[in-house]
C-alpha cells in the first residue's frame, strides 16, 4: 500500500490528477483503512481519468487490479454532462451522498455527538 500511496502523491505532483479543492492545503489525495481505500480528487473528467491511469500503472508494476464493480464514485457539484463522461470513462457505479463509512458520516463539517451514536451503539452491543 505504501507504493500505491506514493504513486497517488506523485500523480498529483506530476499533474496526472488534481487535488480536491478542500484537500490541497493539507496535501490529501487518499485515506486507507484496512482493505478500504478512499481516493479524493477534483471532480473533473481529467482528474478521474488521471486516477485511473495511476491505478493502471500500479497494475503494471504489481499485477493487482482494482475491481470497478466493488468501487463507488461519489461526486458533488459536477454537471450532469461531466458526470456522464466520468462514469463512461471508468466503469465505477455512482454512489449517493451523504455516505457513512464505518457507521460515521463522511462530511466536511466537525462531527457532533449525534454523528457518533452509531459507533457508540455498536460498541455497547459488543460489550453486552
Amino acid at each position: 500500500m505504501n507504493v500505491f500511496s506514493k504513486l497517488l502523491d506523485l500523480g498529483v505532483k506530476e499533474g496526472i490528477f488534481i487535488f480536491h479543492p478542500k484537500c490541497k492545503r493539507i496535501g490529501l489525495t487518499h485515506r486507507c483503512f484496512a482493505d478500504d481505500l478512499i481516493i479524493i480528487s477534483r471532480g473533473s473528467l481529467d482528474s478521474v481519468c488521471g486516477i485511473k491511469c495511476v491505478l493502471d500503472i500500479f497494475h503494471e508494476m504489481y499485477g493487482f487490479w482494482f475491481n470497478a464493480t466493488k468501487s463507488d464514485l461519489f461526486v458533488s457539484g459536477v454537471s450532469e454532462i461531466e458526470l456522464a463522461k466520468i462514469c463512461e470513462c471508468n466503469g465505477f457505479k455512482l454512489g449517493r451522498l451523504p455516505v457513512r463509512y464505518l457507521v460515521v458520516p463522511l462530511v466536511i463539517r466537525k462531527l457532533g455527538e449525534k454523528d457518533y451514536q452509531g459507533v457508540i451503539e455498536k460498541i455497547r452491543s459488543m460489550l453486552n
